[in-house]
């Protein structure tokens, strides 16, 4: 059953393995499993000197139903709010837009190396202007 979790049953061979002082390349080759998969079990589980096939079984239960499917979002769904409100994060993305557009965008001294606003090439560029302030390419300025 090579790809799929180990039985019961095969868990319980790696305890005898392990007990007869088998390496584990052995006892791997008699299940019919890769040595990683049967050295990544028998670590996870407490090692060669304290491995246990009945604990193992019931660790791996517990992390397997630990592990949950992410639900896929149908379009239209709010993004998830990790513990935010969202209300909040809202607002506050609103004021921070409105002070940036009052305060004319970046301060003098905070741009990116290279005058780049992104890290993504074609990206907008600010420039430092002699008169201290700041501006877009012509392709970004607002038509009036």
């Amino acid at each position: 059953m090579p790809g799929g979790r180990l039985t019961p049953q095969e868990r319980q061979q790696i305890t005898l393995g392990l007990a007869d002082g088998l390496p584990y390349a052995e006892i791997a080759r008699r299940l019919g499993r890769p040595t990683s998969t049967v050295t990544r079990e028998i670590m996870r589980n407490g090692g060669p000197t304290a491995y246990r096939a009945d604990l193992a079984q019931h660790a791996t239960e517990r992390r397997a139903r630990g592990r949950r499917k992410a639900t896929p979002r149908h379009p239209g769904a709010p993004a998830p709010s990790h513990g935010r409100d969202a209300d909040a994060v809202r607002e506050y993305e609103e004021t921070f837009a409105t002070v940036f557009i009052q305060l004319g965008g970046i301060p003098a001294g905070r741009v990116p190396a290279a005058g780049r606003l992104s890290g993504q090439p074609g990206g907008p560029v600010v420039e430092d202007r002699p008169d201290g302030q700041w501006s877009r390419p012509p392709a970004f300025e607002q038509v009036p």
